[in-house]
């Protein structure tokens, strides 16, 4: 795990990277705002949950500390932690839309 510092309009997870006031998204050169996050506030989780490219950039509107967990040990923490690896794990579930033969992806 790692602290970081961003300063105020960095940019700290770009859309389409492999796997915070304002999140936005892309498409066709129109920018669609997403949320804005707050203290305690999470970001990024699924991409490292689906192993998938990220769908969203993280925009600072103001300077703001952060817990960069890298993807190898978020999974360590998911499986040496059962509370936080089921949080997550359900959170991936909920997020994920159903396939058409009602079963999800994850």
């Amino acid at each position: 795990m790692a602290h970081h510092q961003f300063d105020e309009d960095a940019q700290s997870l770009s859309q389409g990277a492999l796997g915070l006031d304002w999140i936005f998204r892309e498409q066709d050169g129109k920018v669609e705002h997403l949320a804005v996050l707050h203290a305690d506030d999470y970001f990024g989780e699924m991409a490292v949950l689906t192993d998938s490219t990220r769908n969203a950039t993280v925009l600072v509107r103001t300077p703001m500390d952060v817990l960069l967990i890298p993807k190898s040990e978020f999974q360590l923490l998911k499986s040496s932690v059962p509370a936080f690896g089921e949080f997550f794990s359900k959170l991936a579930r909920d997020r994920t839309p159903p396939l058409s033969n009602g079963s999800s992806v994850l």
